[in-house]
């Protein structure tokens, strides 16, 4: 797949881990000089900022999407070239992945995890043949194990046969931005379907 446009999500945090902030930074950088489209929710908090003066730094573009309750200056990163407004944080979720070829995870909060769960769960119904799903490659990165214990879930769900083991290929878990972009452009979906309730 030639990637043209990736939704990253992460949290918005200014407390987080300076680590953390740094990855941000890197991945907006890293995605830029790719040429790469960053779709985000463009905040100018934790982060999200740090992933848009990291692109910023390599003239990367730069597409924010945001509810109307924080379409405002003092919420928005300066950094966005173009900011989608939209009514409810349901619509905001659809939109980022509707403009986006692949997702890519940093660490973040509970609203970071609501939007990774929709995309796993759209990527079930994927797999799963429903016509109405589309598949997105999902990598989840982090420096220090800090999404183990979702991939001990996942496996967890197969093991009590909630999911087929097919799905634990629902997402991939990454330590390096250049092993997650790797994954995210060479994804190829496989043709047979799995149901979980089979």
């Amino acid at each position: 797949m030639h990637l043209q446009a990736v939704a990253v999500l992460c949290g918005t945090s200014n407390r987080a881990p300076q680590s953390h902030l740094d990855l941000a930074r890197e991945v907006g950088a890293y995605l830029a000089m790719h040429n790469v489209k960053i779709v985000s929710g463009g905040c100018r908090m934790g982060l999200m900022e740090q992933l848009c003066t990291g692109a910023a730094t390599q003239q990367g573009r730069l597409e924010g999407v945001v509810t109307q309750d924080l379409a405002q200056e003092r919420y928005l990163s300066p950094h966005l070239q173009h900011c989608h407004v939209v009514p409810t944080f349901k619509e905001r979720k659809k939109s980022l992945f509707a403009l986006s070829q692949a997702v890519l995870y940093l660490p973040g909060g509970v609203g970071s995890l609501d939007e990774m769960l929709e995309a796993l769960s759209e990527n079930q119904q994927a797999l799963s043949g429903v016509p109405s799903a589309t598949f997105r490659p999902i990598a989840l990165l982090a420096p220090d194990n800090f999404f183990e214990p979702i991939k001990e879930f996942l496996h967890q769900l197969a093991r009590f046969k909630y999911i087929d083991p097919a799905h634990l290929e629902l997402c991939g878990f990454f330590n390096t931005i250049e092993d997650a972009f790797e994954y995210l452009a060479s994804y190829s979906i496989s043709k047979q379907t799995y149901h979980w309730w089979d």
